[in-house]
This record gives structure tokens, C-alpha cells and sequence, in this order.
């Protein structure tokens, strides 16, 4: 397999991730390039640094006591990969994020990735905290307090995985879009996410700003 990232690198560090049925222990033996690396390992799923590689060609091979789904990173220019997140578990606390509105008709939301099964309904309250209003008339008018109910079909639900817990499956992330109209003034702001009733899940915020905006990818690596 080829193995290779962005920017001038000496040496990488893939993770191997392990998804299985059972949860007894089971025996890992990674061949990579004529090195043996042998793993002794539990549980449904989990993650594990393998040995640094230079970018180029390597012979890795794979021989595990379980049957299971394997998936390693740094798989350029591999289409065929995972899409792995930074998510915040939403059910009894509420989450809150600070915004900088800068402009009218910016835009914020999040993606909810539900922990319930097929046709189990989640309600989410958003909540918008301005520290002030514009005084006077508007055409505009901000909805501070909405609510959503994201229910997912049997296609959508348990699609997905949480690394850390041994058990749970997400479904699809379903969008939660939030405008910020003109009747808020520039300037700090707070958006609040909380469950009110019905199954929990996985919040990934993020932030829309309208325009044409340079894309932009990050890469960090650690020389000697």
C-alpha cells in the first residue's frame, strides 16, 4: 500500500482502527515491510499507533484471531476511506459556544448524530444568548429559542461509531441551521444546544460565513 500525506514529511505515525462484533480478547500480528508487531487486545472496538512509517510503498500485512472491519489512515490518495469527527455527547448538560457575529446573514449550526434507533425521535432546543438587541424597528426578527426534531429512518440509524464506547452506534448527522439576522448586533454571542426529550447524541458545531472563502488544509508534523 502506498502510504502519504501533505507537506515535506520524514516520517508518519498511521492509527489502525478495529471495529468488531464481540468483545472477548483477541490477537493482533502486524507484518509491516518485515517487521513483526504482535497486539493483545479486548473489546468491541478501539484504536492502535502503529510503528512510524516514511511516505512511499510498504507491504503491510494483517492477521487477527477475530473477524472485524479495519480501517488505517494516511491511505492517500485512497477514495474509498472514513470520515472520523470531534464530537460532544448532548444529553443532560447543556453545550454552549461562543460566536462572533461579524456580518448579517451569517449563518451557525451543528450536526446531530443520534444515538437512538429507527423512528426514535430526539428534540433539540437551540438557544440564542446576545448580550444585546438593536434597539428600534427591524425587517428582521431572530427566532432566539427554536426547537428541532430529528428523527432517523432505518437507512440512517446506527451508520456510525463512538471510539471511546464499546456499545454505541450513531445515525446520519442531520443539519441544524441557524441564521443570525440583522435585528443582532455584531459582536459576542452565545448558541446553546440542549436535549429535551427523546433519545441522545453527538453535537459537532460549526460556523457558515456567506461569500467566497479560500479553502484551507492544515497538516502538522514533528521533525527531529
Amino acid at each position: 500500500m502506498d502510504i502519504a500525506a501533505p507537506g515535506v514529511t520524514r516520517s508518519l505515525s498511521p492509527q489502525l482502527i478495529y471495529l468488531r462484533d464481540a468483545s472477548a480478547p483477541f490477537s493482533l500480528t502486524l507484518r509491516i515491510d518485515g517487521r513483526t508487531v504482535r497486539h493483545e487486545l479486548i473489546g468491541r472496538r478501539g484504536e492502535i499507533g502503529l510503528p512510524p512509517l516514511s511516505p512511499g510503498q510498504h507491504e503491510v500485512a494483517l492477521d487477527a484471531s477475530t473477524s472485524g472491519t479495519w480501517l488505517m489512515n494516511y491511505r492517500y490518495p485512497d477514495e474509498s476511506g472514513y470520515l472520523r469527527r470531534m464530537a460532544f455527547r448532548l444529553q443532560e448538560e447543556t453545550l454552549r459556544y461562543p460566536v462572533n457575529k461579524r456580518e448579517d446573514g451569517q449563518l451557525v449550526g451543528a450536526r446531530f448524530y443520534s444515538l437512538g434507533d429507527a423512528g426514535e425521535a430526539s428534540t433539540v432546543r437551540v438557544r440564542i444568548t446576545p448580550e444585546t438587541l438593536n434597539p428600534g424597528p427591524t425587517q428582521e426578527w431572530t427566532h432566539l429559542e427554536r426547537h428541532y426534531q430529528v428523527t432517523p429512518t432505518a437507512e440512517e440509524a446506527g451508520v456510525g461509531y463512538v471510539l471511546d464506547q464499546q456499545r454505541e452506534r450513531l445515525a446520519h448527522g442531520q443539519p441544524i441551521l441557524i441564521d443570525l439576522g440583522r435585528d443582532l448586533p455584531d459582536g459576542p454571542l452565545g448558541v446553546e444546544f440542549s436535549l429535551t426529550s427523546g433519545a441522545p447524541g453527538y453535537i459537532v458545531f460549526h460556523e457558515v460565513l456567506p461569500g467566497e472563502h479560500e479553502r484551507t488544509r492544515s497538516f502538522r508534523e514533528e521533525g527531529e
